[in-house]
């Protein structure tokens, strides 16, 4: 009789194989802001897949990843180099300023 599952084959089952790591790690990248996805959400939805695509990684690394990945998903590319250029050095930096410059460009439009 064998005993439950508890070994690498239970933890496949549950958190996938190392063959999906590769996926994992080009969704963040390929995520792309939504028609009326307000910031936040797009920035959740970026932490989230760079939380599944690194799940080893922490600090300096982990920040880049989630920022670079972030400001590639604006697709806004004037927005983006706006951010730029305030430097900003974590995602929740770039979710700051990406929030009081589109508020900005809303205010002149109005």
């Amino acid at each position: 009789m064998r005993g439950p599952l508890v070994t690498e084959e239970l933890l496949q089952t549950r958190f996938g194989t190392s063959k999906q790591a590769a996926s994992f790690e080009a969704k963040p990248r390929a995520h792309h802001r939504q028609e009326n996805e307000t910031l936040q959400e797009l920035h959740r939805d970026i932490s989230r897949l760079v939380q599944l695509a690194f799940p080893n990684e922490t600090g300096s690394f982990l920040a880049l990843q989630g920022r670079n990945a972030f400001l590639n998903a604006i697709e806004d590319a004037d927005l983006e180099y706006e951010i730029l250029k305030l430097e900003p050095k974590t995602p929740s930096d770039a979710i700051d300023h990406a929030i009081r410059l589109e508020c900005l460009a809303e205010s002149v439009r109005a």
